[in-house]
């Protein structure tokens, strides 16, 4: 199989050992890797980081349709480390891409993305850059602005 690329604006890859292109993408930016704990999710994780520098953290808690909750709790895990973060790498599915987002966009603060997501205030600075390595296909959430996020303590998607 061969590699392609195709720009528009987003940079899309594909081929094989497109996998071990990723670390030179991250560079010298600090990351961290939004992903899932499932064994079958392992061997790509294991890749990814034996071939890309080491991440701040990595956070595999994320449920199918990503909730405020698990949110918070995201962000709250995060706090020590979130003012570092320069680029999200997400390996996953859509739920793995939209709580990136969700992160991308407040830089790992819950409060102005929820703020945002009520209508009471706007974001004040640009998201974070996303490196979106999708194992699923069907969403398309790798390739939009665009995340779903659940709110079930009031019965609504964001």
């Amino acid at each position: 199989m061969s590699q392609w690329r195709y720009y528009n604006p987003v940079d899309v890859r594909f081929g094989p050992d497109v996998l071990a292109q990723v670390g030179a993408a991250i560079g010298s930016r600090r990351w961290i890797l939004v992903t899932h704990p499932d064994a079958p999710m392992m061997v790509w994780r294991n890749k990814l980081l034996a071939s890309s520098p080491a991440p701040l953290m990595v956070l595999d808690a994320i449920e199918p349709n990503p909730s405020l909750a698990m949110l918070d709790a995201l962000c709250a895990g995060l706090a020590d480390v979130a003012d570092q973060v320069e680029v999200i790498v997400a390996l996953g599915g859509g739920s793995v891409m939209d709580t990136a987002k969700f992160l991308a966009a407040g830089h790992g603060q819950y409060a102005p993305v929820k703020a945002y997501l009520e209508g009471e205030a706007a974001l004040e600075q640009s998201a974070l850059p996303i490196i979106a390595i999708p194992t699923t296909a069907g969403t398309g959430s790798e390739l939009t602005k665009w995340a779903t996020i659940w709110d079930p303590a009031q019965g609504r998607k964001l």
